[in-house]
């Protein structure tokens, strides 16, 4: 297998072997997603891949395996930056593979989702990660009864290979902070069904809370729509809901700037009368003003991981095992939620 770099050398995976200092044979491990290989040398090799410009031959393996190197990603709304983040990792570690990647956006419509994966299929691809729009989509059940090897982000499954962050933990994080802050009427804007805020709940109950103080202020989102989501925030905090709150936290950080934004705009100091947390730490959520406290999730992670999962079930087309990968978050405090300074 050989490749072309920018100076028009031909890179063999032998020299990508000698670089990484590790065997041939470990390189064409890494390449084909087999997991026995420790991480130091996989990092090594996926390093020296990209410094070198290597790409498989694609050409020979696809007539020798019947595969075209190419995968689908299906994701319900790229305009959302932590969607675009997750498709830009992903991207990268495919390449790193030696894989094309046909991106699709539906909108979080099942039947713009159910035609752009019957179109996956037309075009054969080897295999499909996505964000489904519900757990039981008709898209979902498409690439089950026609075997593709199939990944689910962002999401757990219990039928398909998935790979998504711990919002239970995320949940718990939030409130700790919360709490630790002296705010003691806590409000989470979203679903009442979302792990986020189980967790919140969870947490905040434990940390002596009286139930009646969490309030749950059902929301949902569909659409990076700016517009939309800060009238519904404006609604929500101009009505008597939000009335004692102390500290919010929000579904993801779209939500969150929209609620700092409605808090200012009745009158209310951000972090000094009521602290807000978001969720996803989107490069929106460092640039606005307040700055807004996160939950970070691993966006690197969640691309090599779905990679190395997907290329190894392309790899052991039959295998019927369902890998459930649960990635941890972290919270990332700013100014919207630290009083300190």
């Amino acid at each position: 297998m050989k490749a072309l770099s920018e100076g028009k050398e031909m890179v063999k995976l032998t020299d990508i072997a000698k670089k990484a200092e590790v065997s041939p044979s470990t390189v064409s491990r890494v390449l084909n997603g087999n997991t026995v290989v420790s991480e130091e040398k996989r990092r090594a090799v996926q390093y020296w891949v990209a410094k070198l410009g290597y790409k498989p031959n694609n050409v020979a393996q696809s007539l020798a395996g019947r595969r075209s190197f190419l995968l689908g990603l299906v994701m319900t709304d790229v305009s959302n930056p932590f969607f675009s983040e997750i498709a830009k990792s992903v991207l990268h570690h495919a390449y790193l593979q030696g894989y094309s990647v046909v991106l699709c956006n539906t909108d979080t419509n099942q039947d713009i989702e159910r035609q752009q994966v019957s179109s996956l299929l037309q075009r054969q691809i080897d295999g499909v990660i996505i964000v489904p729009t519900s757990p039981d989509a008709p898209a979902l059940k498409s690439l089950l009864s026609n075997h593709i090897p199939s990944v689910v982000i962002t999401q757990k499954h219990d039928q398909f290979d998935s790979v998504s962050v711990d919002h239970f933990l995320g949940g718990e994080q939030v409130a700790s902070h919360l709490i630790s802050s002296a705010n003691t009427h806590l409000a989470y804007i979203g679903s009442p069904l979302d792990e986020k805020f189980l967790g919140f709940k969870h947490r905040a109950l434990q940390m002596g809370i009286a139930e009646n103080c969490i309030k749950c202020i059902d929301f949902t989102y569909t659409h990076f729509n700016r517009e939309r989501i800060d009238e519904q925030m404006k609604e929500i905090f101009q009505s008597s809901v939000i009335e004692g709150v102390q500290g919010i936290f929000a579904l993801n950080d779209l939500v969150a700037i929209a609620a700092v934004n409605a808090a200012v705009e009745i009158g209310l100091r951000v972090p000094e009368d009521i602290s807000i947390v978001g969720f996803d730490n989107t490069y929106l959520s460092m640039m606005h003003r307040p700055s807004i406290s996160s939950v970070a999730q691993p966006i690197e992670e969640f691309g090599s991981r779905t990679i190395e999962i997907l290329t190894r079930k392309i790899m052991a087309l039959g295998d019927k095992t369902v890998e459930m990968v649960r990635l941890q978050s972290r919270i990332i405090v700013r100014r919207s939620s630290s009083r300190e300074g």
